[in-house]
């Protein structure tokens, strides 16, 4: 029997894979607030088809600097284990309440909350949207580059990043 997923009317935001979410379709594409949809729209678009995540990172090799890159998937991002994204709530700007234990005041809000659709808090990410040249812009005015990258750094107190 499948799972009825009970999320407000309000939810629907125009943007692949963000069914429940804290902001209404409008705010979505409003200026500050596209910067941390989007990236989560393409982390829903890779999570729904299981393309991987690739992380580079700089290492020293045989005394040369090298690219080293990883593979993970974005339900290890996401912390969402086997649900899908219509099984999780996008909180945006809101606070990770788990962590509140570990401060005498009030914690601020971070980027982008994931949560399972019955409220239980799965992983806080603070979301960066970059643009980077390509070999077709690297020499033009910034405002000219073409390529646009985007990087979830997740918090966990409890493991490290990849």
């Amino acid at each position: 029997m499948a799972r009825k997923i009970n999320a407000p009317a309000k939810t629907s935001s125009g943007l692949f894979g963000i069914k429940n979410s804290n902001r209404s379709t409008e705010n979505h594409w409003g200026k500050n607030c596209f910067n941390s949809s989007f990236p989560t729209t393409a982390a829903c678009f890779m999570l729904a088809h299981n393309i991987p995540v690739i992380y580079n990172r700089l290492i020293i090799t045989n005394g040369e600097l090298q690219v080293s890159a990883t593979k993970f998937s974005i339900s290890d991002v996401f912390n969402c284990g086997g649900f899908t994204f219509n099984e999780l709530e996008f909180s945006f700007e809101s606070r990770f309440e788990p962590y509140q234990q570990y401060s005498l005041d009030t914690i601020d809000g971070i980027d982008l909350v994931v949560k399972h659709i019955n409220g239980d808090f799965l992983s806080p990410l603070e979301v960066k949207l970059s643009v980077l040249p390509d070999n077709s812009t690297y020499k033009k005015p910034e405002e000219d580059w073409g390529i646009r990258t985007c990087r979830c750094v997740r918090w966990n107190c409890a493991r490290r990043n990849p």
